[in-house]
């Protein structure tokens, strides 16, 4: 098998329909534009994202690597600048040189998946790679066939939203079926999301969630653990995304309720890790 290496123009799927807004303030659009603009930064200013080596040592992955098999494929869903990728990717062909594997990177950002092709290794004849733009929550895009594996990492769950904030608990859950969907029977389903136990509070209230946001004290509810973050971006104008914050009995609920089975959860620092099966 030939690595298939991209320029930013190989990009594929044109991103359809989720520029139409349905009120004063899209916020799948305004998601989009500031993921964008921190595309060259991220994660620098982000003082909870994880590693794809704590994902490997928390969750026993080692274990696990026989069955990612390479018929299906593994999927990272949000992938971002694929810094987890990257490292996935590594930690495979060190791990077993010589098999092959079949990764698919999918972002709705484009600056993402450009960096995203930047900061990927060199390519070797075992890994094959390439990079989707797609829209979780109007999904565009589905694999040739089922899926071994599907990584949904450092909240990119939580950082589900449509075009308004009243059905962000449904897009949730209609991407958690999805994901399901995508897989084999007995594929694995790894997830990291941010734990609402430790959402930062000062004196009461939430503390800067990020180095370069503010909270929308007006349409967060703390209580819930649904934050709006607005980010001064580089056409001049602010840009807001949403940042939901789990408990662990709500991700057991949540995947379970899909048909997701074999949950082992754990939580480092402020994020919950989570390995499941597909029934």
């Amino acid at each position: 098998m030939q690595p298939h290496t991209m320029n930013v123009q190989d990009i594929l799927v044109e991103q359809r329909g989720s520029d139409i807004a349905t009120s004063s303030l899209d916020f799948r659009r305004e998601s989009r534009m500031l993921f964008d603009d921190c595309a060259a930064t991220y994660p620098a200013m982000d003082p909870y994202w994880g590693s794809f080596d704590e994902l490997r040592r928390e969750l026993d992955l080692d274990d696990l690597l026989p069955e990612l098999a390479v018929a299906g494929g593994v999927l990272d869903a949000g992938c971002g600048p694929a810094l987890h990728l990257r490292d996935m990717i590594a930690w495979w062909t060190t791990q077993a040189p010589g098999s092959r594997l079949q990764v698919t990177g999918l972002d709705f950002s484009k600056p993402m998946l450009a960096r995203a092709v930047r900061e990927l290794p060199e390519p070797v004849d075992s890994v094959r790679t390439r990079f989707v733009l797609g829209d979780l929550v109007q999904p565009d895009w589905h694999p040739p066939h089922l899926l071994d594996c599907v990584l949904c990492l450092n909240n990119t769950l939580g950082n589900i939203v449509g075009h308004d904030l009243h059905s962000v608990s449904a897009d949730r859950l209609r991407v958690s079926a999805d994901f399901r969907r995508l897989l084999r029977p007995g594929g694995l389903f790894l997830l990291s999301v941010f734990d609402r136990a430790n959402l930062p509070r000062t004196d009461g209230t939430v503390s800067a969630y990020s180095r370069d946001r503010r909270i929308d004290t007006r349409l967060s509810d703390v209580a819930r653990g649904d934050l709006v973050l607005w980010r001064n971006c580089a056409d001049g104008d602010e840009h807001c995304c949403v940042s939901h914050w789990f408990t662990e009995k709500e991700v057991q609920e949540l995947l379970k309720s899909v048909g997701f089975t074999d949950l082992h959860l754990c939580t480092i620092g402020p994020r919950i890790l989570c390995s499941a099966r597909c029934q």
